[in-house]
């Protein structure tokens, strides 16, 4: 496994590359994921609930 760090934007240009039909919805993608990350400094959770 490679132990060098990855950042985000070249992980999604992997998931992009794997499923192409996401690419219409990269930048809701990205903006998740720094949403996340700026709650996750803050000590903030993710809740999810589903059926």
């Amino acid at each position: 496994m490679d132990s060098k760090p990855r950042d985000a934007n070249f992980i999604l240009d992997e998931l992009i590359e794997r499923y192409p039909e996401l690419s219409v919805c990269r930048e809701d993608i990205a903006n998740a994921y720094f949403t996340l990350l700026e709650s996750y400094k803050h000590d903030g959770q993710l809740l999810i609930a589903g059926n």
